[in-house]
């Protein structure tokens, strides 16, 4: 258990070019609080062992800020005020088999299930230099986001020969995300994630060739909206957001130099499906005699496929050699090439 306030005042001379000297003033104050419990138990079972590992956390948060703007004379030109609270929930059980020497293979197989919720509510206000208070509505600021999970797995290995060992990994995911409060949302995803990697160690040389399918884990404060008023910024909350998923191939191999040195080389190529960027979530609208303006919002969201091209080198040796004693060099150099279809 864990809890804490954090309070911050600063003040700001701001002389806009064309525009009234004035002093900005930013208040912050952040109360934050977080339980968690946890543990496991492990017994003997047909041969291996059956471990049981339980997980439950809480977080409440209750985040004030306010920022007022000031001529140097003294005169009010209004300002900003925000208070956000939210309340965050996991809860995760795991369950698995593990036995290092079944038939030749290391064999792990079991579940997980999980229970993600978070509930955030934002009253975001805009006052002008008379003190008049206007209310500024954000899509998503009043929202609920749950997710039930569950997964199932096996991961299973074993040496080929000497030298060569085989590891593979598959993985389903099942989800079910809903979104409640400003806006109503719901969905259901299904992942196979397999992974196989190949592991070669020679005298000198060791090299490593996998392929694995990856899925994002999601961000549940991305869909929720919230402002940054230092630095004068809207993020939107986006409902419609999904993970991130690519299939990653990467390729390495290594060698030692110079006694403790070592020499290595990745050659990586990712395909990605859903990039996660940002997007447009609503245009902006100029205030009319009846209606305030109203500011236009991005939000984090998917765009289309994209690629990854990825080469990288590191060299870490000693120079104790070459006359320099207590000397090391260290060299790093990557290259990566992306490419993405908004």
């Amino acid at each position: 258990v864990n809890s804490g306030a954090f309070h911050l005042f600063q003040t700001n001379h701001v002389i806009p070019r064309g525009g009234i000297e004035r002093d900005d003033t930013l208040y912050n104050r952040y109360y934050l609080r977080n339980v968690e419990v946890g543990g496991d138990v492990t017994r003997p079972l047909a041969g291996g062992g059956i471990k049981l590992v339980g997980l439950i956390s809480r977080r409440y948060r209750n985040r004030d800020d306010i920022s007022t703007l000031t001529t140097r004379s003294g005169v009010s030109q209004g300002g900003i005020e925000q208070n956000l609270r939210d309340w965050r929930g996991e809860s995760v059980a795991r369950l698995s088999w593990i036995n290092p020497t079944l038939a030749g293979w290391s064999v792990e197989v079991g579940s997980e299930a999980a229970l993600n919720r978070l509930s955030s509510k934002l009253n975001l206000v805009q006052v002008n230099g008379a003190g008049a208070r206007t209310a500024v509505d954000l899509p998503l600021d009043n929202a609920v986001v749950t997710e039930y999970r569950g997964e199932a797995f096996a991961n299973i290995g074993r040496i080929l020969k000497p030298g060569l060992r085989l590891d593979m990994n598959l993985t389903y995911e099942a989800s079910e995300l809903k979104v409640t409060g400003d806006t109503q949302a719901q969905r259901s995803l299904r992942f196979l994630k397999p992974k196989v990697a190949l592991d070669w160690r020679g005298k000198v040389w060791h090299a490593q060739v996998s392929i694995t399918r990856t899925v994002a884990q999601l961000n549940f404060e991305n869909f929720i909206s919230v402002a940054d008023l230092g630095s004068e910024r809207l993020n939107g909350g986006n409902a419609a957001l999904v993970p991130q998923r690519a299939w990653e191939m990467l390729a390495s191999v290594d060698r030692p130099i110079l006694g403790d040195g070592r020499i290595k080389f990745d050659v990586g190529y990712n395909f990605v499906e859903k990039v996660q960027d940002r997007v447009k979530v609503r245009d902006a609208k100029p205030a009319t005699p009846t209606e305030p303006a109203v500011p236009a919002l991005d939000a984090p969201g998917n765009l289309g496929s994209g690629s990854e091209l990825i080469l990288r080198g590191n060299i870490d040796m000693p120079l104790a050699r070459i006359g320099i004693k207590g000397g090391r060099l260290s060299l790093y150099g990557a290259y990566e090439r992306t490419s993405v279809l908004d």
